[in-house]
C-alpha cells in the first residue's frame, strides 16, 4: 500500500483535495495524545492501493498548536511514502515556506496548486514549469471544489510509486529470447 499524506497550511483546501480524491472507504481516527482527528481513505488506482491521510493544517515545522504538532508528527513518525503539499495558489508566497521544509526532509513531494481559479481571477500568473524545475517535483494545477486535478494527482502518485519500486528492486537477470542462440552458446560452453 502506498501511504500518501496531504499536508499544507490551514484553509488551503487540503480537505477539499481529500474529498475530491476519496472513495467510499473513509475512516476518522484520533491522533494519540491529542484530540485532533485525522481523516484517511483507501482507494485503488492503476492496480495500486493508496491510503490518503488528510493532516491538520500547519504553517511550518515549528509546530505550536496541537493540530500542527499532529501534522508534523505524522510526517516524521509515520513515514509516508509520498507527501501531497497543497498550496493555496491565490496566496502562493505565503505557502512556499512549508513547501521548502517538506522538500528538505527528502520524501517524494507533489505540489498541488489548489484554487487556481481564484488566482487567475485575481490576475495572477504562476509559471508552473519554473516552479516544478525549481522544486524538482511534480507541480499540479487544481480546483478541487470543481473536481479539477484529480487524475493528474493520481498519475503523479503512480509515477512516483513506480520509480520508487524500480529504484528498490534488485537487478533483473538478463533473459535470452532466442532459443537457437541459447542452444548454440550451450554447445560452445
Amino acid at each position: 500500500m502506498i501511504k500518501v499524506a496531504i499536508a499544507g497550511q490551514p484553509n488551503c483546501g487540503k480537505s477539499t483535495i481529500f474529498t475530491m480524491m476519496s472513495g467510499v472507504k473513509q475512516y476518522v481516527a484520533n491522533y494519540p495524545g491529542v484530540t485532533v482527528e485525522k481523516k484517511s481513505t483507501v482507494l485503488r488506482h492503476a492496480g495500486q492501493t493508496i491510503e490518503l491521510v488528510d493532516l491538520p493544517g500547519t504553517y511550518s515545522f515549528s509546530a505550536f498548536s496541537a493540530e500542527e504538532q499532529a501534522a508534523i508528527g505524522y510526517i516524521v513518525d509515520e513515514d509516508p511514502d509520498i507527501i501531497i503539499n497543497v498550496v493555496d495558489a491565490s496566496s502562493i508566497q505565503r505557502s512556499l515556506y512549508l513547501s521548502y521544509q517538506l522538500l528538505e526532509i527528502g520524501k517524494p513531494v507533489i505540489v498541488v496548486l489548489n484554487m487556481m481559479d481564484v488566482a487567475k481571477r485575481r490576475g495572477m500568473q504562476i509559471d508552473i514549469d519554473a516552479l516544478a524545475a525549481e522544486f524538482k517535483v511534480p507541480v499540479i494545477e487544481a480546483v478541487a471544489s470543481k473536481q479539477i486535478g484529480r487524475e493528474e494527482i493520481l498519475a503523479a502518485i503512480s509515477a512516483i510509486s513506480q520509480a520508487q519500486s524500480l529504484a528498490q528492486s534488485p537487478p533483473q537477470a538478463y533473459q535470452l529470447f532466442y532459443p537457437e542462440l541459447e542452444a548454440a552458446i550451450d554447445t560452445l560452453a
